[in-house]
């Protein structure tokens, strides 16, 4: 079978939650298929093409920096809102009509609801499928409720509204939706109760990361790791760095914090060393860090979809304490698998309760890596995307 996979950016380097899901669906794509990849390019692609090369049969990217006045004409002349817009490339649209000439295509996938709008350029026989990694109006309205400004506040809610209402709009045009969670999957439903919607989830390599028992670990380091260009990732810093480190450290003063990631911000950074904190910043490979650490957190308040740095924390075998929306989607049994903490004292006592209980540690790091082992290895996850092809081209040739 021969699939186009057209993606809101080149899906390297994998170092963050996005570009890693993409990276591996793109290796799973192509271990089972041929694989055309479209991507739009926002970042120069000369170092992503030759690393993604050896996955895909074919690689084609579009550059486009047409910037924010553009993204604004966008939103204002056609149905898809600002948040959208800037992904909207009518060169991407022209190259992905071509491809479907030029090529024998059999599939079109679709990676985000920011690509959506490129279905409309695909013939109508062909069969498609949308994989909304979050349900977009979720985070917005999630953000809504934790934006630091009061007055962006309604601005934020009603983008979430027309998010909402793309969604809906989007979702029915394919022949298959997926979401990576259960959640997400019963909100499209409720969005757009026409589509068909069906569960696959995000992944970790498991080959990648493994449990490295000559790694022992700090017992009194916490480690979170995260891309802090994102909103939602930054916003779970803050309240970490703000309401729950120092009262951590109130309660158990020998312990510290590793922040892992990339443009981790200045309030964070500022007197860390004295707050028990060090900054690691943007790493190459993130399994030494997480592995030097006690117990993985994750302090996420806003988002949708899988947090993919639980599953690795787990594939490690490190205990993860997590917020309800941190845990979202995951299969885990609180208590067990992981642990769930919202408010700031829920946090420090979960934290400090691993931190003095290496036996709890190493029960819930077990537990965690079989959870992980028996349902979020990417190469089943990949045989059961090729399933789902198989049935959409299947269904739409019957149909026809």
């Amino acid at each position: 079978m021969h699939v186009l996979q057209i993606t809101p950016q080149l899906p390297w380097p994998p170092d963050n939650g996005g570009r890693m899901a993409l990276y591996q669906l793109v290796r799973q794509i192509g271990r089972h298929h041929e694989l055309t990849l479209l991507s739009l390019c926002q970042e120069d692609p000369r170092e992503g093409i030759p690393a993604l090369a050896p996955l895909c049969d074919h690689i084609v990217t579009v550059e486009d920096r047409t910037g924010s006045i553009f993204s604004l004409l966008d939103a204002a002349t056609s149905e898809r809102p600002l948040a959208m817009s800037r992904f909207h490339s009518r060169a991407v649209a022209k190259r992905a009509a071509d491809l479907c000439e030029s090529r024998d295509i059999d599939i079109v996938h679709f990676d985000h609801l920011h690509t959506a709008a490129y279905v409309q350029a695909i013939p109508p026989q062909l069969p498609t499928i949308l994989r909304q990694h979050n349900v977009e109006s979720r985070i917005l309205e999630r953000y809504a409720e934790t934006a630091a400004r009061p007055f962006l506040r309604p601005l934020i809610r009603a983008q979430s509204r027309a998010v909402a209402r793309y969604e809906a709009i989007s979702c029915a045009r394919f022949d298959q939706c997926l979401a990576v969670t259960a959640v997400d999957a019963a909100q499209l439903h409720q969005l757009a109760p026409q589509a068909s919607v069906k569960v696959l989830p995000d992944g970790v390599d498991l080959e990648f990361f493994q449990p490295d028992p000559d790694c022992l670990p700090d017992e009194q380091r916490v480690v979170t790791t995260g891309d802090y260009s994102w909103g939602p990732t930054r916003d779970g810093l803050l309240f970490l760095c703000r309401e729950v480190w120092p009262e951590m450290r109130r309660v158990q003063p020998e312990a510290r914090l590793t922040i892992v990631g990339k443009e981790i911000p200045a309030e964070a950074r500022e007197d860390a060393a004295n707050k028990g904190i060090d900054i690691a910043g943007y790493v190459n490979d993130v399994r030494p860090e997480i592995l030097r650490g006690a117990v993985f957190l994750a302090p996420t308040r806003v988002g949708s979809g899988i947090r993919i740095k639980i599953l690795e924390a787990m594939a490690l075998g490190r205990p993860v304490v997590s917020t309800t929306v941190g845990a979202e989607g995951i299969e885990a049994v609180d208590g067990r698998d992981l642990q769930i903490a919202d408010t700031p004292d829920e946090l420090v006592r979960a934290i400090a309760a691993l931190l003095q209980d290496r036996n709890a540690r190493e029960k819930m790091g077990a537990a965690g890596l079989d959870l992980v082992r028996r349902h979020y290895g990417w190469d089943a996850l990949g045989d059961q995307l090729a399933q789902t092809y198989a049935e959409v081209v299947e269904t739409k040739r019957a149909n026809a």
